[in-house]
């Protein structure tokens, strides 16, 4: 009888071990609401799941962490949806279909933000991007962002025609007196260019074309394409811009946690 008891007591342990095992892996996939502040469709600590859409009211903030060390900050009077996650292939896809999102992202984990407007795909940095109803405004504060016109497609062809993560995105110098002018992207060769060409107009970009936005840039592009590019001043823009500063600070406490 003892020896019974002491076979069903391991296999308790065993089903217990495999159920929590399995929990583990169902949880990694979800994002989780770590922040939420005013009106909004999500509490603190809510899973959130590919699929779902998370809207904020007027004062409303909510941030979304993920497995990987991502952190996905999503602004007042915004609508985004976490369209996929994946973090066995370091691969996130979001739409935002009005509102502010910053995105702090860890080099090696390809983030990939759509509006109806454009597509950005981060090259391992932080930037901000803003999506109204005429166009949609990107900013990078740190490493690179490349930027496509928005296409209406698959999302496995999307993660295969995106261009190569660089390896050491914070190594990438702030452009000083001038640029290169932007090349087209074949979709076999996954290159980009350092930079692209600071333009007084607007610049037309091609339906394949991919350009990289480097570091104290801004890119505006509307629906037809038309984008125009332009060198920011961080320190000015964070001064003036309350939702620019409480990221900034966010930022800062995630990163002081994380080297503890």
């Amino acid at each position: 009888m003892a020896k019974r008891h002491v076979h069903f007591a391991i296999f308790f342990v065993f089903l217990l071990s495999s159920l929590m095992s399995a929990r583990t892996v169902a949880i990694s996939q979800y994002a989780r609401v770590s922040y939420v502040t005013g009106k909004a469709n999500v509490s603190a600590s809510q899973l959130v799941a590919p699929g779902n859409w998370i809207r904020t009211g007027s004062n409303g903030r909510v941030v979304l962490a993920f497995a990987n060390g991502h952190r996905l900050r999503i602004g007042p009077a915004s609508h985004i949806k976490l369209v996929s996650y994946r973090p066995q292939n370091k691969q996130t896809l979001v739409h935002v279909d009005k509102g502010k999102v910053w995105n702090r992202v860890k080099p090696g984990h390809r983030v990939v933000v759509r509006t109806r407007h454009n597509t950005a795909t981060v090259l391992g940095t932080a930037y901000n991007v803003n999506a109204q109803e005429s166009q949609t405004q990107t900013q990078v504060f740190d490493g690179s962002v490349g930027v496509s016109r928005a296409e209406n497609q698959p999302e496995e062809t999307l993660f295969k025609k995106l261009p190569a993560l660089r390896s050491h995105p914070q190594s990438i110098p702030s452009p000083q007196t001038g640029f290169s002018a932007p090349t087209e992207i074949k979709p076999d060769v996954h290159e980009i260019p350092l930079a692209v060409t600071v333009v007084p107009g607007p610049y037309a970009v091609a339906q394949d074309q991919w350009l990289e936005i480097l570091q104290n840039q801004e890119i505006t592009m509307q629906i037809d394409g038309e984008a125009n590019i332009r060198q920011i001043d961080p320190k000015a823009l964070v001064q003036s811009d309350e939702w620019l500063r409480w990221n900034q600070t966010m930022d800062q406490k995630f990163m002081a946690e994380s080297q503890e």
